[in-house]
């Protein structure tokens, strides 16, 4: 079956039967159909598959482009996404979170277990990782830059706004 037709076939299927049938392709034909879908529609499919199975998420997010990979994302759960990026090579995670918008990628970080996270921001850009700490609250973001070396933590911290950092400082 032509991988349009599938995926409007897969669109139109309630979510629970669709991800069940995408469970039970390889992942290279699961992430061609998921590519050929609506994004939200996209995102449902791979939060839902997140739930058994994030390392497949994983890499299926890493068969699209970035851009799309960030969009997708932009329609996951927070905590389905979390699960599928907090697995090794942060690298790859953090260029998806890139092309996520703000709030879902700060939704990600807060999903994640706080060393998850801190691994994340040792390899992001110390603004953006700045910027989204900045969305979070300060006992959270404690949690995660404790894991954090002290030279990045530092540099992390420096990059809050003031009072925001005082209250950060606080709970380290």
């Amino acid at each position: 079956m032509p991988v349009l037709e599938a995926a409007k076939i897969v669109s139109d299927w309630p979510t629970d039967r669709a991800v069940t049938d995408l469970i039970a392709l390889a992942e290279t034909p699961a992430a061609r159909i998921i590519n050929r879908c609506e994004d939200p529609v996209a995102g449902k499919l791979l939060s839902g598959i997140a739930a058994g199975e994030p390392a497949r998420v994983r890499k299926i997010l890493e068969m699209v482009t970035t851009e799309r990979a960030g969009r997708l994302l932009d329609h996951m759960s927070s905590l389905a996404a979390a699960s599928a990026l907090s697995l090794p090579t942060p690298t790859g995670a953090v260029r998806v979170l890139g092309q996520a918008d703000d709030l879902t990628a700060t939704g990600v970080l807060l999903e994640m277990k706080a060393p998850s996270a801190a691994g994340l921001m040792m390899v992001m850009d110390a603004e953006r990782a700045a910027k989204l700490l900045g969305q979070a609250a300060p006992v959270a973001v404690a949690d995660i830059l404790r894991n954090v070396p002290s030279g990045r933590r530092q540099a992390l911290l420096s990059g809050l706004p003031e009072p925001f950092r005082s209250l950060v400082a606080r709970h380290l």
